[in-house]
């Protein structure tokens, strides 16, 4: 098994979308903005890729929202569930990494209610439930605000 990290590029998101996900499984996808979102990922903050034996099977990085506040995400393809132990510690490294490196003293990430491995896997890293944000979406949906304080 070869782990590479490289930079996210945009192409990497559609790829995913495009290959290895169900797109009712990707929240984001269900609203016209998804490629804004694409963008800013790209260009908002450090964001990468982990490809394993040539096949993309994650993306990530963290927002930065200034004042050493971040937005951290994560677009998984279903090949995540296949190496996940792998895919798990190159997670809390990166993110590690980017705390450190770019000085974030809060990262923040929201979590669909009902996701239950989502949940645990974000407390996993060090996150704490913050509270739920009622009507988040723009289809009404609610969704859970946690933080990861440095």
């Amino acid at each position: 098994m070869i782990i590479e990290i490289k930079i996210f590029k945009p192409e990497h998101a559609f790829d995913i979308l495009d290959r290895n996900v169900d797109e009712e499984n990707v929240w984001l996808s269900r609203f016209g903005d998804f490629e804004d979102f694409i963008k800013i990922w790209e260009k908002g903050g450090p964001s990468y890729t982990v490809v394993i034996d040539d096949r993309i099977i994650f993306c990530g990085g963290v927002v930065d929202m200034r004042w050493n506040r971040g937005e951290a995400w994560t677009l998984l393809s279903s090949l995540f569930y296949k190496y996940p132990k792998a895919c798990v510690k190159t997670i809390k490294n990166e993110l590690g990494r980017i705390i450190r490196e770019f000085s974030f003293e809060r990262v923040q990430a929201i979590v669909e209610p009902e996701d239950n491995r989502a949940i645990r896997f974000i407390e996993y890293l060090g996150f704490e439930r913050e509270g739920l944000l009622r009507k988040y979406l723009p289809d009404g949906k609610d969704m859970l605000m946690y933080a990861r304080i440095q």
